[in-house]
């Protein structure tokens, strides 16, 4: 008694397993695009801008500043001053991720005879890589392919080496109040720096030195270095991330203080992670996925700081 084979002659499944497989791959690329990772930051440091199609090559930006001020003048005067805009245009290029999934003829077969579902862990698995370098992107940026990320924007004069007092000249080792007042004196700075037009929002400090959340201010005393900053310095969210350990010059830590307003700074995403239909590959159904990725832009370079060598 002869039997239908499972596959047709050009290597494709016959229609009872290819039905199955539709109805497993229907279960899981939706459940693969909401897996979660919390351990990727990058996407909670900057705003996401996804309004980009994904079809551009490039994101061309413009900031602008004013010149010139006004003056007293007297009656009939004809020497009013000129003010102007001066416009700087930058450009962003736009890069694609990718990799892919797939399960063998024999094991869609098998998991239909056995009634069992397909294991999801490759499809989470293409979906977890692609995250990990959109992650890795916004953060630190992919220097062979021109990308920055939050931790290594080109900001001239924005770097500053850590001067302590009474110290080693390391926040790990120096005194509580030396760590506090260097701290506020970088917040003061980037509102010195812009004639108060820039506040900081958001500091990210390396994370070994995540212990300012729990080192006290005195011994015996209940305040931490970061619960005092906090008090000094209300609004400020700070966060640790371990890209940081190495980011400063000559590869020293860096602290990043910044304003997290999407005016100010934007992560470029124009296309998510994305499955394109399953594909027949020899004896294997292969889906292949893939993102874009442009970096971060930061608008007004003054709006963030570092703080290198701490």
């Amino acid at each position: 008694m002869s039997t239908k084979p499972r596959f047709d002659a050009g290597g494709r499944m016959d229609a009872p397993t290819s039905a199955f497989f539709a109805n497993q791959l229907e279960t899981i690329r939706p459940k693969v695009v909401d897996i979660v990772y919390p351990e990727f930051t990058g996407r909670a440091l900057v705003p996401i801008n996804n309004s980009i199609n994904p079809g551009a090559t490039e994101y061309t930006y413009r900031w602008y500043d004013h010149v010139g001020a006004a003056k007293f003048i007297t009656d009939y005067a004809t020497d009013l001053p000129r003010v102007d805009v001066k416009g700087t245009e930058e450009s962003v290029k736009f890069h694609n991720i990718g990799d892919s999934y797939g399960w063998s003829l024999q094991e869609i077969e098998t998991s239909r005879y056995t009634g069992t579902a397909l294991d999801t862990k490759k499809a989470a698995a293409a979906k977890r890589a692609i995250e990990q370098l959109i992650d890795d992107t916004l953060t630190v940026g992919e220097a062979n392919r021109g990308l920055l990320g939050l931790f290594n924007q080109p900001i001239s004069g924005a770097s500053a080496v850590g001067t302590y007092t009474n110290t080693a000249g390391s926040f790990a080792t120096a005194d509580p109040v030396d760590v506090l007042d260097e701290l506020n004196a970088a917040i003061l700075a980037a509102r010195a720096a812009t004639l108060d037009a820039e506040r900081i929002t958001d500091i990210v400090m390396p994370l070994s030195m995540a212990g300012i959340a729990t080192r006290r201010m005195e011994a015996g005393d209940s305040v931490t270095i970061l619960k005092a900053f906090q008090e000094t310095a209300p609004g400020v969210t700070v966060t640790f991330h371990v890209g940081l350990e190495t980011a400063g010059a000559s590869n020293t830590r860096r602290i990043v203080m910044y304003n997290k307003s999407p005016d100010k700074v934007e992560g470029m995403i124009p296309r998510e992670f994305t499955q394109e239909a399953p594909e027949y590959q020899s004896l294997q159904v292969v889906t292949a996925c893939h993102a874009r990725v442009g970096g971060v832009v930061v608008y007004y370079p003054k709006s963030i700081r570092y703080i290198d060598a701490v």
